[in-house]
């Protein structure tokens, strides 16, 4: 009677080792990663990690992606723009916040930007899918290209 307790004990914990194994296992780095120079296509409340050339990792989040730009089969009296919300941070929580606009004469399409003293250059490169009158955009997606300066 003994035996079948204590192997019962020893099967329970290993099974409940095995579990929290496989728990940490999933629970690390999941999101995708990107190089330095490298284009990225981001949708709204994404995150992707700046990895593979860089010694500190830079987290990218688009936070909000708002497109006015003039829909297809429409007249319109101006263009309109895209604006696109980022947050760049480091490891170390050091992070930059700024706004990429995307149709307008302005050229704000180019953020330059510095964390932890090193310089980088942020350019919206498109906003997609181009608005259609009628049509709900509720998935737009950013392409952004990170550089150092």
């Amino acid at each position: 009677m003994y035996l079948n307790n204590l192997q019962s004990y020893i099967f329970g914990s290993i099974l409940l080792l095995m579990v929290c194994f496989v728990a940490c296992e999933k629970s690390s780095y999941t999101s995708p990663a990107f190089d330095l120079g490298e284009s990225v296509v981001i949708k709204k409340a994404d995150q992707v990690y700046l990895a593979k050339n860089t010694p500190s990792q830079l987290k990218i989040i688009v936070n909000d992606i708002k497109d006015s730009r003039c829909p297809l089969n429409a007249t319109c009296v101006w263009a309109g723009e895209a604006v696109v919300k980022l947050s760049v941070s480091n490891t170390e929580e050091h992070s930059a916040s700024f706004d990429l606009i995307y149709g307008t004469d302005a050229k704000k399409d180019t953020v330059d930007f510095s964390i932890d003293q090193k310089a980088y250059r942020a350019i919206l490169k498109n906003v997609t899918p181009y608005p259609v009158a009628g049509v709900s955009q509720d998935s737009s997606k950013a392409e952004i290209l990170i550089t150092q300066k």
